[in-house]
């Protein structure tokens, strides 16, 4: 074997040995590497998902329960405010049916689905959810509602046609002028720019989630045999990431610390005053102590919130959080599967009160790290600017308002009127004849 052969054998070890060595071995460390490397390595990507409950035979009986008597309520409502109606019975009970039956399909046949692209070195983050309605023979209904987050221009571009389709025709009685499938935007007034450290947030947020994510025990990630939605996805080894209530509620605190610690530390942002700063700072601050349950300042009562968590403390405990990351050999995410799920049977004081429902929100995103596809790019030089809504109502329904047309002069009309017309004109006046063009 060649000297040269030996050399190119020592380089791919060490190369191998260097791969090896960047992509964390644990499951913890992995976990937090292939979120962290959106931040860094897979800025540019896109995305697609859907989500949907699912609920065992007594939590769908409950939920019959519960339509049932919101179906009840919102009937006896409608029966009130309706006037110059008979409402005998059999009237109230056709309503009651009517209300539950739209209740048990929002509830039972809905699922979200969603498709998107992000690219962070511009600033851009395009989703468009799509709702869908459907039964398991005739009944298919959709909705889709794209939007569109310029963080570097403060705007969000919203695609609102599944709207103002049904709309537009009453903006048209109403002498407003209608959208007509257009987009509409809507950018951070320039006096709110400056109020919040917009930019020391989110240069401060990878860290935030990544602390978030530290300040759980490494036993709550664990290794698992890579599953079939793993293998479609190309993925290498599979993590399971097993969470409670409590342990979420932690680490969104740990989070939201970090984000106060690194603004309170970061230079004043340019354009921010340092009493905006402070307002942030206090903000968090807050938001940290609502998620921990605990009083806001000294006034506010301690015993309400010893209340509300004896009260929500044993549903709360029944509150599980899965989710599987799928990451191939670079340590790169594909994908996730996740599962937000509620069993009372687990719990004899919440099976008392609840019987055994069990339900769960099921969500998976899937990862495609090609060039971002934002649908909406085309559209946006010719999008309504409705920015006038966060600042003054009235100010947008004059700017929608449609102008009347000036009358036009008589000199203007001559002048407007085709060359055949006028040529007809002047033969009759040479001859006498009065005629009128229409």
């Amino acid at each position: 074997m060649s000297h040269k052969t030996h050399l190119s054998l020592a380089i791919a070890a060490i190369a191998l040995a260097a791969c090896q060595s960047v992509t964390p071995q644990s499951a913890d460390q992995l976990a937090r590497y292939s979120m962290q490397r959106q931040f860094s390595d897979d800025y540019r990507y896109n995305f697609s998902g859907s989500a949907q409950f699912q609920i065992n035979e007594q939590t769908r009986e409950k939920l019959n329960q519960t339509a049932d008597k919101v179906a009840a309520d919102a009937s006896d409502d409608v029966v009130s405010r309706v006037e110059g109606i008979v409402h005998d019975d059999n009237y109230r009970q056709h309503l009651n049916e009517a209300v539950t039956a739209v209740l048990k399909m929002l509830a039972q046949s809905t699922r979200l689905n969603y498709t998107g692209a992000v690219d962070l070195s511009q600033g851009k983050m395009e989703i468009v959810p799509q709702l869908e309605q459907s039964t398991q023979r005739n009944v298919y209904s959709s909705i889709k509602m794209p939007m569109q987050l310029n963080v570097k221009h403060k705007t969000l571009y919203v695609d609102p046609e599944a709207i103002t389709y049904f709309t537009d025709p009453f903006m048209q009685i109403s002498q407003l002028q209608p959208i007509n499938g257009r987009l509409v935007s809507f950018t951070l007034p320039e006096k709110w720019q400056h109020r919040v450290p917009f930019q020391t947030l989110a240069k401060a947020y990878p860290k935030a989630l990544d602390d978030g994510y530290a300040s759980l025990p490494a036993e709550s990630y664990q290794f698992k045999p890579v599953d079939e939605m793993g293998h479609k996805l190309g993925a290498s080894k599979q993590i399971e990431l097993d969470l409670t209530m409590a342990q979420m509620i932690s680490m969104s605190q740990v989070s939201l610390q970090s984000l106060h610690d690194q603004v309170a530390a970061a230079k004043l942002e340019e354009g921010v005053s340092e009493e905006d700063r402070d307002k942030t700072l206090l903000a968090l601050s807050e938001l940290a102590k609502m998620n921990a349950g605990k009083p806001r300042n000294a006034e506010d009562k301690m015993d309400k919130f010893a209340q509300l968590d004896r009260q929500t403390q044993t549903l709360l405990k029944q509150v599980r959080y899965r989710q599987q990351l799928y990451v191939d050999g670079k340590g790169r995410l594909l994908g996730t599967h996740s599962v937000l799920s509620f069993n009372a049977a687990n719990d004899d004081v919440a099976r008392t009160k609840l019987g055994n429902m069990e339900i769960a929100l099921v969500s998976h995103t899937h990862y495609d790290y090609s060039a971002p596809k934002f649908t909406l790019d085309a559209a946006i030089p010719n999008a309504v600017d409705l920015s006038c809504v966060l600042e003054d109502i009235k100010s947008c329904e004059q700017k929608l308002s449609v102008q009347p047309k000036p009358v036009a002069s008589a000199s203007e009309v001559a002048t407007s009127e085709s060359d055949e017309v006028q040529d007809w004109r002047e033969w009759a006046e040479q001859n006498n004849i009065a005629i009128e063009v229409k």
